[in-house]
This record gives C-alpha cells, structure tokens and sequence, in this order.
C-alpha cells in the first residue's frame, strides 16, 4: 500500500482530455480531524478543479475489512459524506503492519460532460481567488 494510507490519506485524480491525470495526496494530523478542516480543504479544492474544467474527482482509500489500531472506516464515510459514490473494491490489495487490507475507489462528478468538452485551464492560468 502506498505509504500513509492507513492514515487517513486521500489519494485525488482529475480526469484531463486526452486522458492524463493530475494526482495530489494530502493527509491531516490525527488531532486535526472533526474540527471541520477536511471538509473545507476538500471543498475549496473542489471548487478549484471545477473553476479548472475537472470534471470528476477520485479517491483511492485503504479499507479495512475488520477495522484495527491502524485502520478504519472513517476515510471513505467522510467522502461518502462529501457526495462521493462507491465505484470498486479491491480484495486483499494492501500489505501493511503484517496484514491484509482491501482498496476502495469513490468518484464524485463535479462537472458536466459535454461534447465537445471545453479545454482544461490550468492551475497557474486561474485568477487569484
């Protein structure tokens, strides 16, 4: 598993034209979690994406099958919350701290599909907020 998922790591990818992705991964300290801030770095990044043309935001989520010391359920309740949608499971995936853990993949749509979809606008090319 990649380092810090168990920790309530969130793993984001926006869709771009020709099919490459922008990827950022972001963790918050343990003592930093229910105060709110998640939700709000995770709705001001939205509304950065969507200002960009992302259509559709991702997150890959260590899931545990029994939760343990190291591992629980809270990452992919709080993007349930946020309007992300189950789209897979990945089985037995994830080896950390002498156990199995499986992966789950959520997306939310942010955006509307179009055809023909308007060109991305990039990070720097966005007026300052």
């Amino acid at each position: 598993m990649h380092k810090g998922c168990a920790q309530g790591s969130v793993r984001k990818a926006g869709l771009l034209q020709g099919g490459e992705q922008q990827r950022d991964e972001h963790q918050l300290r343990h003592d930093a979690r229910h105060g709110g801030l998640g939700r709000t770095l995770y709705e001001a990044l939205a509304d950065r994406l969507q200002a960009m043309g992302i259509l559709n935001l991702y997150a890959c989520i260590g899931y545990p099958q029994v939760e343990d010391e190291y591992l629980t359920k809270n990452s992919a309740q709080f993007h349930e919350h946020l309007g992300f949608a189950l789209v897979g499971t990945f089985h037995n995936c994830g080896y950390k701290f002498g156990r199995w853990y499986d992966m789950v993949w959520m997306e939310k749509m942010i955006g509307e599909h179009k055809v023909p979809q308007p060109q991305i606008i990039w990070f720097s090319q966005l007026p300052e907020a």
